[in-house]
């Protein structure tokens, strides 16, 4: 893996099953969920927590994948979007989490890495 092929993968139309695969790379203990524990929020079409990645200090973070509502702006909702994943951070289960959130009726796409630490 290479920043050409990064570069190629990050600018391409949203593809969950291309970001498995590319989480698959670079996280060794990265588990997916064969159902969607499914989320409900006003901003949210479809989606929820779809897996979790086991770091090597111990901490867990939780991977969410969204479909908002065609109304919502992805590139200008950053904080509205990133509460709906936040909310589950816990500092039990999980200390932070990778949550993809995108739209069948736009292009763009976010990816976002929230933290939590006490």
């Amino acid at each position: 893996m290479n920043q050409a092929y990064l570069k190629n993968k990050l600018s391409a139309k949203f593809d969950f099953d291309i970001w498995k695969n590319l989480l698959e790379k670079i996280f060794p203990k990265v588990e997916f969920f064969t159902s969607v524990a499914k989320i409900a929020d006003s901003h949210v079409k479809d989606g929820g927590h779809v897996g979790n990645i086991r770091l090597d200090d111990g901490r867990s973070l939780a991977i969410f994948d969204f479909e908002v509502v065609d109304n919502v702006l992805i590139q200008r909702n950053r904080r509205t979007l990133r509460n709906i994943a936040a909310n589950y951070i816990d500092q039990d289960k999980f200390h932070g989490a990778l949550a993809f959130y995108h739209s069948q009726s736009k292009d763009d796409y976010r990816l976002t890495f929230i933290a939590k630490q006490t």
